[in-house]
């Protein structure tokens, strides 16, 4: 079998995972065949948005800020503004995180010391 065959195989095969509603199943499938980008599709338009950044976080955390942005955006265009908020946040997080990674600097540095009034 050629490779594009055994890709059509396992979309095909995770297709009908979704279609019974065993999404974790055909998520470990698409990972398997190293089709992530379609259990991402699958998790957004089931809207199963935590599920979503679990899968972003273990295989593609580089697009973690861009998949909360893009979350928060279709949440308040729904009018879910707390659960837009939510994914906000998090995109504050992971953007003051890389900061501190691409300084180099440790987060401890800020924790004041047993002793040291704040």
């Amino acid at each position: 079998m050629s490779t594009t065959e055994i890709t059509r195989l396992f979309t095909e095969e995770g297709q009908a995972l979704v279609k019974a509603g065993r999404f974790r199943d055909a998520e470990q499938l698409y990972v398997a065949a190293q089709l992530v980008d379609s259990a991402v599709e699958m998790y957004r338009s089931t809207k199963n948005y935590d599920q979503l950044i679990r899968l972003i976080t273990n295989h593609q955390p580089a697009q973690l800020s861009r998949y909360h942005m893009d979350i928060a955006r279709q949440l308040q265009t729904e009018g879910n503004r707390k659960s837009a908020e939510k994914h906000l946040i998090a995109v504050r997080h992971v953007f003051i995180y890389n900061v501190f990674e691409n300084m180099k600097l440790n987060w401890e540095m800020f924790r004041p010391t047993a002793g040291e009034k704040l």
